[in-house]
């Protein structure tokens, strides 16, 4: 496993050690000084860990900090089953749910870790009118086809993933799906997108014939499909910024 977010695991609990407080935040010296000691000895998983989970619950970190030290330690971990275990035992399946809606759809090693009833709280934080990036980011975990059987709303997520690559795309029926007298359809969409988000191609092709034929199509407005889209983006901007300057922490 990788450090997707944050390179220096070491700089980062550092400044938890050396910097928590600051701000007007009140630390106990105990975090700082454990934290520091971390830090030295090239941060043991389960001190760190340890540490986080007493910052979290002291509200001596911010959520985009917790989620920068747990990527941060959880990838410094080679065996994914271990560090699963870590995360098990030292972090509570509500603090897992915050962090995994935090991360969105960015890459990351929690996501590959954490339980699927985790994915499927944090799937329900998500913003059901543009899904595709999120499912790109999910779409390798080993229980994929169990995750897009999930509903989001009325609707399944596959079927959710269908409506929008097929108005993402532009399909020959248009934007509002309302062709009671449609035969048929063969809607490939350039650049392998059914695959991007997990799908299969002829799988999903039936299923949207099958959607259109029975009137079931989810609904999707093409601006808030954008809007959604765009606040993903600025969302996944943000916190890669924080990972990448430290200076800039809200620590």
């Amino acid at each position: 496993m990788e450090i997707v977010l944050f390179q220096k695991p070491e700089d980062l609990l550092n400044l938890i050690g050396s910097r928590t407080g600051s701000k007007g935040i009140r630390v106990d010296p105990k975090i700082q000084d454990e934290a520091a000691k971390a830090a030295r000895a090239s941060v043991d998983p389960s001190t760190a860990l340890a540490l986080l989970d007493q910052g979290r619950r002291e509200g001596s970190l911010t959520i985009t900090n917790q989620v920068l030290v747990i990527e941060a330690v959880l990838g410094r971990i080679a065996d994914a089953s271990k560090a699963r275990q870590l995360l098990e035992n030292t972090t509570s399946t509500e603090a897992q749910v915050e962090m995994v809606s935090t991360l969105g759809d960015l890459p990351s090693v929690l996501g590959e870790l954490v339980d699927i009833s985790v994915i499927q709280e944090a799937l329900e934080n998500e913003d059901e009118n543009y899904l595709l990036a999120w499912a790109e980011r999910y779409k390798d975990r080993p229980d994929w086809e169990e995750i897009l059987e999930m509903d989001v709303g009325d609707h399944s997520l596959r079927d959710l993933l269908i409506a929008q690559v097929a108005i993402e795309f532009g399909t020959p029926i248009g934007n509002s799906f309302n062709h009671e007298d449609f035969d048929d359809v063969d809607f490939y969409p350039e650049g392998n997108r059914w695959v991007d988000v997990g799908l299969d191609p002829a799988e999903a092709n039936e299923r949207l014939l099958e959607l259109l034929r029975l009137g079931s199509l989810p609904s999707v407005d093409r601006q808030a499909m954008a809007d959604a889209k765009a606040t993903a983006a600025r969302k996944r901007a943000a916190l890669v910024g924080s990972a990448t300057s430290a200076d800039d922490l809200d620590l």
